[in-house]
C-alpha cells in the first residue's frame, strides 16, 4: 500500500506512515453476476427474465424459490412506487413498457457462453416455479437491445425517488439495509409499518434482492430539531428490525439476541456496556460500535 502524507498538529506522522505502508496480500474473486456485469472478458451471452408480482413484499417472499433452482448472475427488484414516479416524471417510459403486467418485479439475469445456455437457464427456472413465457406476468428476452432497456427501470432508482414531483424530498439514511433473503418479505412488511408509524409516506423499495439488500430513500424531516430526533428514533427502530431478522445493515448476519447498538450510557460517568437493550423510556439512537461505553456527544442524545 502506498504511503500517504498527513499533515496536522500533533500528528504521529511516522507512525501513520508506517501503518499505511503495510502490505496487503489479498485475492479478489467475482461471482458470475459480477463478472458478467463488470468484467471486460465476461460471458458473451445474456438473457433476462422478469417476473411480475402484485406487491414488492410478495416478490420478496418469492426470492428464495428461484434461488433454490438456479444461480442467476443478478437478481434485482423494483416496486410499483418507483414505476409510478417514473411515469409522473416521464422518465424511462420505454423501459417500463417492456416490463410484464403487475405492480412489482424481480429481474433475473443469466450469463453463459452460448445463447442456448442462457435460454435454457431461464426456461428451466420457469418450469421449476410453474410459470410460462406466455404468462402475462412474465417477460423473457435474449435480445441484447431489449435487455438493455428493461434494467434501466431498476437503475433509475436514485434519480426518480430523490425529489418526487408531488411529494416531500427524500433522503438516504436507511440505505443498503440487508437481511437474509428468506426473511426479506417479512422485513419489508415490518419496515412499511414503521414508515407509517413515523408518517414517512410510502418510500420506494427496490435493490439487490438476491443478496437480501434493500435500497430506499425516505422523507425524513432533517430541518427541524423535532424531525432530526424522529429520524434518530426511526434508525434505532429500523436497526432492531434488521437485528431481529438475523441480518445486519450492509453486513453479514448477526446474532439476533445481541444488540447492534450499545445501550444509552449518557450521564456524568459512562456506564459499563451490557447486553441489556436500551430502555424504551430512554430511546437513544446515537450509533456506537457494539460494546462501546462512550457517552453520546453533548446535545445529540435523543434520551436527554
Amino acid at each position: 500500500m502506498a504511503r500517504t502524507p498527513f499533515h496536522g498538529s500533533g500528528a504521529d506522522v511516522a507512525g501513520l506512515a508506517a501503518a499505511l505502508s503495510e502490505e496487503v496480500d489479498a485475492e479478489v474473486r467475482f461471482d458470475a453476476g459480477s463478472r458478467g456485469a463488470y468484467s471486460t472478458d465476461g460471458p458473451a451471452y445474456q438473457s433476462l427474465l422478469v417476473l411480475g408480482y402484485d406487491d414488492i413484499c410478495t416478490a420478496a417472499d418469492d426470492v428464495p424459490r428461484p434461488l433454490e433452482h438456479c444461480a442467476p448472475g443478478q437478481l434485482e427488484a423494483l416496486d410499483g412506487r418507483m414505476a409510478q414516479l417514473m411515469r409522473e416524471e416521464r422518465a424511462y417510459l420505454e423501459s417500463l413498457d417492456a416490463l410484464p403486467e403487475d405492480d412489482s418485479w424481480l429481474m433475473l439475469q443469466f450469463f453463459g457462453d452460448s445463447r442456448d445456455a442462457v435460454d435454457e437457464q431461464a426456461h428451466a427456472l420457469l418450469g421449476a416455479i410453474g410459470r410460462s413465457e406466455r404468462d402475462r406476468t412474465v417477460t423473457f428476452s435474449d435480445d441484447p437491445k431489449r435487455e438493455q432497456r428493461m434494467p434501466k427501470a431498476r437503475e433509475a432508482g436514485l434519480g426518480v425517488t430523490a425529489r418526487p414531483p408531488h411529494d416531500r424530498e427524500t433522503w438516504e439514511g436507511w440505505e443498503d439495509s440487508a437481511v437474509p433473503p428468506e426473511r426479506l418479505g417479512d422485513y419489508l412488511r415490518d419496515l412499511r409499518k414503521l414508515f407509517g408509524e413515523f408518517d414517512y409516506d410510502r418510500p420506494s423499495l427496490y435493490g439487490h434482492f438476491g443478496q437480501g439488500c434493500v435500497h430506499t430513500r425516505i422523507p425524513f424531516e432533517l430541518r427541524t430539531a423535532e424531525g432530526v430526533a424522529g429520524f434518530r428514533r426511526f434508525v434505532g427502530r429500523a436497526a432492531d428490525l434488521v437485528s431481529s431478522s438475523s441480518g445486519g445493515s450492509g453486513a453479514a448476519p448477526r446474532n439476533p439476541t445481541r444488540p447492534i447498538r450499545a445501550p444509552c450510557c449518557c450521564g456524568p460517568t459512562p456506564s459499563a456496556p451490557t447486553s441489556t437493550p436500551r430502555s424504551p423510556s430512554r430511546p437513544c439512537a446515537f450509533w456506537r460500535p457494539p460494546g462501546s461505553a462512550l457517552p453520546c456527544p453533548p446535545g445529540r442524545c435523543a434520551a436527554a
